[in-house]
Formats: C-alpha cells, sequence, structure tokens
C-alpha cells in the first residue's frame, strides 16, 4: 500500500516536489523511496525535479559492478539454506518475479533458472544492466496532463499502451494522451540489491 501511494505521489509534479521537499526536511524517511524510484527521479525528465532528486539522494556512486559481484563469489562456497532463500526471495524479488505460485510476473520467467548456474545467477542479480532483454526495458511516459507514469510495457495497441510496474499495478494510456515515451534503458530491475541482499543471504537465495 505505502509503495502504491508513492507510485500515485510521483505521478504529479506538484506532489513529487511536496514529498522531495519533505525527504530534504527530513520529514519522510528514504527506505519509502526504493532504488528504483530514487533513479528514476534522478533521471526524471523535468529538470527542476532531477535537481531537487540530487538534494534529496545525493548522487550515491554504487560500487563498480565487477567488484560487488567479485566479492559475492564468497557465496559460491557458503552452504546455503533453502528456506531462509524462500524469505529473501519473497522479501526482496517477489515484486517482479514469480516463483513456487509467489510473486508478480514482471521480470524474467525464473523456472529452471538454476540449470544456468550459481554464479550467473549472482551476476544477475548484481548487474541487472549488463544485458537488458529489450522486453523488460523500464519506459517513462509523461501525458499532455503532466502526470508522469513508468514500467515495462506489456501490452501495445494501436489504440494505446499498458505499462506495469513492480507488484503487478499496470496502468494504461491512450496514444492521444501520451505527450513523452522514452526507454530509460536500462532493467526494470534495479543496481544496488547488494543492499538488501548480503553474501550469506544470496547463498541462500541461490539454494
Amino acid at each position: 500500500i505505502r509503495s502504491e501511494a508513492v507510485v500515485t505521489l510521483l505521478a504529479c509534479k506538484s506532489s513529487t516536489m511536496l514529498l522531495l521537499d519533505e525527504i530534504v526536511a527530513g520529514k519522510f524517511s528514504l527506505t519509502n523511496i526504493g532504488s528504483a524510484h530514487q533513479r528514476w527521479l534522478q533521471d526524471h525528465p523535468d529538470e527542476q525535479i532531477r535537481t531537487d532528486a540530487g538534494k534529496a539522494f545525493g548522487r550515491p556512486l554504487l560500487s563498480s559492478r565487477a567488484e560487488v559481484i567479485q566479492r559475492y563469489q564468497a557465496a559460491l562456497t557458503k552452504p546455503g539454506d533453502a528456506d531462509r532463500g524462500r524469505t529473501v526471495f519473497r522479501k526482496v524479488c517477489s515484486n517482479c518475479h514469480r516463483l513456487e505460485d509467489h510473486g508478480h510476473q514482471l521480470g524474467k520467467e525464473l523456472q529452471g533458472i538454476g540449470q544456468r548456474g550459481a554464479a550467473t545467477i549472482i551476476t544477475n542479480v548484481l548487474d541487472p544492466n549488463r544485458e537488458v532483454d529489450p522486453a523488460y526495458l523500464n519506459y517513462t511516459a509523461v501525458t499532455t496532463s503532466g502526470r508522469v507514469y513508468s514500467g515495462v510495457i506489456v501490452a501495445e495497441t494501436a489504440a494505446g499502451i499498458t505499462l506495469q510496474r513492480a507488484g503487478g499495478a499496470s496502468d494504461t494510456l491512450r496514444r492521444d494522451e501520451i505527450d513523452q515515451l522514452r526507454s530509460t534503458g536500462q532493467s526494470i530491475m534495479p543496481e544496488g540489491l547488494e543492499k538488501e541482499i548480503d553474501v550469506a543471504a544470496m547463498a541462500d537465495l541461490i539454494a
């Protein structure tokens, strides 16, 4: 519910500005804004919002993806617990992936991913933009009324498009109400998941 409330606030410039002001003032916790939304705000099509997002979030320098992946190689030799791994999956991954009848199917199908090997799983989780399938690119749409939507294009017709975001919620927009539509060039899956999944939890997730 909190995530959907944030999405609603970010759809309108005035409420987005208010939200960023509250973050700068320390009245609204950064933990309520996921890394994907933070990245999106810092690359927002509106210059004023980009500037205010920089004040609210700074420009955190993510560690080199190669460096992070190297650090997580330790998970390959750690004994993992599948039950704990299910908990990690349902907490961190199920907003965009579905497995064992749990979660939302927005990202890639994970059935049989174990056959690709644990090292590949680590790379896919920690460096989602290394090889991005066009089907999972994140798009931003701005309507003629100024509302902003983002997500993966899951349906497209001559009349309109449907954008789906994490958690399974979606928005269908008519083409005549879309002022701008652009790809961010990045996966819907955010970088920086090492902040939520440590090495031990990665071993459990792999299990």
